[in-house]
């Protein structure tokens, strides 16, 4: 496993060295059959959690399950394999109905860019373990100012380089642990992991050499 598997590998291993903390199978299932009425759900991947909204879809108690959708992939997904009382809305539109909407400076792609992209987001969503497409991609990043890909590009490098303080080359194991530190700051803030990916391969010249 170790060879083969190396992040269920280190999984294990932070579970025998810090038995008080739980597994990811520990979740409160129970707690969903208890529900009622109507149900709202942010910030959860039906490709990734299709557990969860299988345990949710099981519950005969609610009449309503609102999902709020970050792209086209996920309300695609719901639409074709969930039933009916799930009711997909744009995450946007709450973010707007709150006051909590991002301001937004929109930056234009250059067709290298784009054409790049749509080439090798195979490989990005590979890395990522995400399902995007390059338009959803190129969407997402254009949203994003300079000084705001800047500081998500700064913070992955920050989080590699803790990973391998003496930026030696990598195995595939640890390969895939260093490049994990991509996918673990898209989703903490706020980004689609192949987008990140995007953002620092783009960027790779000036923040990361």
């Amino acid at each position: 496993m170790q060879t083969s598997k190396p992040l269920e590998y280190e999984t294990i291993l932070t579970k025998i060295r810090h038995p008080e903390l739980k597994m990811a199978y520990d979740y409160h299932f129970a707690e969903f059959g208890k529900i009622t009425g109507e149900l709202h759900i942010i910030g959860m991947s039906p490709n990734n959690d299709g557990h969860i909204l299988n345990s949710i879809w099981s519950n005969k108690n609610l009449e309503k399950i609102v999902f709020y959708y970050k792209t086209n992939t996920d309300k695609d997904f719901i639409d074709a394999h969930l039933p009916r009382i799930f009711q997909c809305e744009h995450v946007d539109g709450l973010w707007d109905s709150i006051g909590c909407r991002k301001p937004v400076y929109n930056i234009k792609m250059q067709v290298n860019d784009r054409k790049a992209i749509e080439k090798y987001i195979g490989i990005f969503n590979a890395l990522a373990q995400d399902r995007v497409t390059a338009d959803e991609v190129v969407e997402e990043i254009s949203k994003y100012p300079q000084f705001e890909r800047e500081r998500l590009c700064k913070l992955a490098k920050d989080d590699m380089q803790e990973r391998n303080p003496g930026n030696i080359p990598a195995d595939e194991r640890g390969f895939l642990l260093q490049t994990a530190s991509i996918s673990n700051i898209a989703l903490s803030e706020g980004i689609s992991p192949s987008a990140l990916y995007v953002l620092c391969v783009m960027n790779y010249d000036e923040y990361f050499k």
